[in-house]
């Protein structure tokens, strides 16, 4: 069986002093052997005492016990903190515990002073210190309960007010660097359709555009990306006109047990955190249309930003909270929680320390609460959510937190917001005060209408990647007619045709119509056209075609296999909102290969999954 020793190891246990369930001592340690069905009771006299009920372990299991001196605790990193006496190391040959193990350290030097708290200082396994808040025994000793173990030594919390100042000092490192500090853009295809075009006032989010095609439809949306370029909760408002909005990390359910929490709609405004971002999509309107989005701190997410902070549950984790990171989710789900728990104590005023401060102690005391109740907090937390799954996530990202929250929360009630403590936080009371007074900012998304024509495309020979002349893809059939197109029905099928022929009398152009959604799917081009981009007409070669469109957000598919429609070859190109379909001529696999093979028609355009080849479709 290994040895699984949990940091600061003594060395080996000695064998011949340990027998199987009982302990014995010996001059520096005492071990037991412990089964699942045993009881674990390991005492060193007068220095501490190890216990733990039936069912604490999951195998069998040797627990040693090894006393070590008030000295070895002298590299502690904890301000404010006096070693009280001698600590004990723990270790395992066998499986760690399952359940909290009760170590009582039985040598503690006398109470320095009225407001010193017991505590016990714990050397996680990188060598990194924290505190944890113990409890007086009868006979004058220390407890704590802990299922993590490596070494602890006795101690006092003998300056609360030094301890305070540097846990502030951490939340106050926090957001400065939140505030000061940038995220890098994610990465954007920037192949939003030519029908859409973004323009941003802010420099709070980051911004890109780009083309998303419904798989199920084909419909074409202009989709705006918005990501936070700070490391803090920031409100997008969401205007109505688009046809989705998506936002990482939260499920729709999730966003609407935010909305009721917090009593927002959910469709019209979303908070976004480090890490994450929001998407929303947009059809092309029959006529120009502007959006427009706006980015700000507004009071819900101010408040989640400082609960964030307060808590230790930022991505970056602060030093004096440890080093177990918490997911962006479950950090936003616990800051709801607790939040919602303080909203009558929201300040009106950030930049008012004692507003400020009061919220602080709220958010703090509420954590604390539902650290101590896990029961009844869940149950709370159910209610909130409406979902199990949440609730357990805000749950066990707060539980992460809940050794230091509970030191934390019993040195602020020593300390109050004296003398001592308020020049640091009148630094936490600043760097927050930059975060709310920055200004709200909008990100614009302007929609060219269907039945508007970008400059110079009246020309009904110049193919777009979303229309020809006239003719846009996505087009209405009302706006058809009113253009003066007739149905000209479908060629080969009746009139439960899946789609029809929209064309002029005598004009050069037609449009596919799918009739389940009476809406433009492909524009037929006419004879003498060529491609807007790169002007791609009969006579091109297909390696000119390959240079025309092989800049970002094209993709360009050869069908050579006799598979452009009746049994000829060609290309698509899609991008930008459409896809292009050139005929090419025969020519031999080399010809192909070197691209000296010729176009010989330009088809048209559709939307993605529709562009005209020479299957017969009768539309």
């Amino acid at each position: 069986m290994a040895a699984l020793c949990l940091a600061s190891c003594s060395g080996e246990p000695d064998d011949s002093s340990a027998s199987s369930g009982s302990a014995t001592a010996g001059s520096a340690a005492v071990s037991q052997d412990v089964a699942p069905d045993q009881p674990l009771e390991l005492t060193i006299d007068g220095v501490a005492q190890l216990t733990a009920p039936a069912g604490a372990f999951t195998g069998p299991t040797r627990v040693t016990l090894t006393p070590q001196p008030a000295t070895a605790a002298a590299t502690a990193d904890v301000p404010g903190t006096t070693v009280a006496g001698p600590g004990v190391d723990v270790t395992f040959d066998g499986p760690a515990p399952v359940q909290p193990l009760r170590l009582v350290l039985t040598d503690v030097s006398d109470q320095p002073s009225a407001d010193a708290i017991p505590v016990v200082l714990h050397q996680r396994h990188d060598g990194t210190w924290e505190t944890e808040l113990g409890e007086f025994t009868p006979d004058g000793g220390i407890a704590v309960e802990a299922t993590e173990f490596s070494s602890r030594w006795t101690a006092w919390l003998s300056a609360p007010a030094d301890w305070v100042r540097n846990a502030l000092s951490a939340v106050a490192d926090s957001l400065v660097d939140a505030v000061g500090g940038r995220t890098d853009p994610p990465a954007c295809a920037d192949d939003g359709p030519a029908w859409a075009a973004q323009a941003s006032t802010t420099t709070t989010v980051h911004d890109c555009l780009i083309t998303n095609t419904d798989p199920d439809s084909g419909r074409v949306r202009a989709e705006l990306q918005l990501a936070p370029n700070r490391r803090y909760y920031v409100g997008v408002h969401v205007p109505e006109g688009v046809e989705y909005t998506w936002v990482q990390e939260q499920p729709a359910a999730l966003r609407a047990a935010l909305g009721r929490m917090f009593g927002f709609d959910p469709d019209r405004q979303v908070y976004i955190g480090p890490g994450t971002m929001t998407t929303s999509g947009a059809v092309q309107p029959a006529a120009d249309t502007t959006l427009t989005f706006t980015a700000a701190v507004d009071g819900t997410s101010a408040a989640l930003s400082f609960t964030v902070a307060v808590l230790g549950l930022a991505a970056d984790v602060p030093r004096v909270f440890g080093g177990q990171a918490v997911d962006p989710r479950g950090g936003l789900l616990a800051a709801a929680m607790v939040t919602l728990a303080c909203a009558d104590k929201i300040p009106a005023r950030w930049s008012d320390p004692n507003q400020t401060y009061e919220f602080f102690r709220c958010v703090l005391g509420a954590a604390l609460s539902n650290l101590e109740d896990t029961d009844k907090a869940f149950s709370a937390a159910v209610q909130q959510f409406g979902d199990r799954a949440y609730a357990q996530e805000a749950e066990d990202a707060l539980s992460t937190r809940a050794t230091v929250l509970r030191v934390f929360g019993t040195a602020v009630k020593v300390v109050s917001l004296g003398a001592a403590v308020r020049d640091i936080w009148l630094n936490v009371v600043e760097a927050f005060t930059q975060m709310t007074d920055e200004r709200a900012g909008q990100v614009r998304l302007d929609l060219r209408g269907r039945s508007a024509s970008p400059t110079g495309a009246a020309d009904p020979h110049v193919v777009r990647s979303t229309g020809i002349g006239e003719l846009n893809v996505n087009m209405t059939v009302d706006d058809l007619e009113s253009l003066g197109y007739v149905d000209q029905g479908n060629l080969y099928e009746d009139v439960d045709a899946s789609c029809v022929r929209y064309a002029k009398p005598d004009g050069p152009l037609s449009a596919a119509v799918d009739t389940a959604t009476d809406r433009v799917v492909a524009v037929h081009a006419t004879e003498g056209s060529h491609t807007e981009v790169g002007g791609i007409a009969a006579g091109s070669t297909l390696a000119q075609v390959r240079s025309a469109f092989a800049g970002d957000g094209y993709r360009i598919t050869e069908l050579l296999d006799s598979d452009f429609g009746q049994g000829s070859n060609g290309v698509v190109v899609t991008g930008h909102g459409g896809a292009i379909g050139l005929g090419l001529t025969y020519a031999t696999a080399d010809e192909y290969a070197a691209g000296t093979a010729t176009v010989d028609w330009v088809a048209g355009v559709g939307d993605v999954g529709n562009a005209p080849t020479r299957a017969e479709t009768g539309c």
